[in-house]
């Protein structure tokens, strides 16, 4: 579960910090790195996909960008050459992963705060505030995003 909600988020609206788009940017290659470890481990890998397939099986996917999202948005941006991040690659690669699909169920960001949501524009853009790297991401279930969609900001 705290891997589910510990994020390293692409946006640092949602960040408690001095700097929060300097946080961001850190936590963008934090996400980046963890990925690379990943991607060039296959054992460590193959053992990640065995403990999420599991976990998919009794609680469904994750609504979240992980390893795999990552893995490609980090190729397209540098090749499989050495990672220079420096601040034109991270924007690049910060640009290439807004791309990737929002969450649809709000998972909590890890920290921080955010406004009140009254409406569906609100609570849709805090979904993409809190897009960002999950190791073991938030699970997308039915039921919940049927609740969330039949109730509060939604429905009004």
């Amino acid at each position: 579960m705290w891997h589910g909600r510990m994020s390293m988020l692409l946006k640092g609206k949602l960040i408690e910090a001095e700097d929060p788009e300097k946080e961001a940017c850190i936590q963008t290659i934090q996400a980046s790195l963890i990925t690379s470890k990943l991607k060039a481990d296959p054992d460590l890998l193959k053992k990640w996909d065995r403990i999420y397939t599991i976990t998919v099986f009794y609680v469904g996917v994750s609504d979240d960008l992980g390893p795999y999202e990552y893995m490609e948005a980090v190729e397209k941006v540098f090749g499989n050459g050495l990672k220079d991040f420096n601040a034109t690659a991270i924007g690049e690669l910060k640009v290439e992963l807004a791309r990737y699909r929002n969450p649809q169920i709000y998972g909590g960001t890890g920290s921080g705060t955010h406004e009140s949501i009254l409406t569906a524009e609100q609570a849709d853009k805090l979904l993409e505030d809190t897009k960002g790297f999950r190791f073991m991401g938030q699970r997308f279930i039915p039921d919940s995003y049927i609740f969330s969609r039949l109730t509060g900001p939604y429905t009004k």
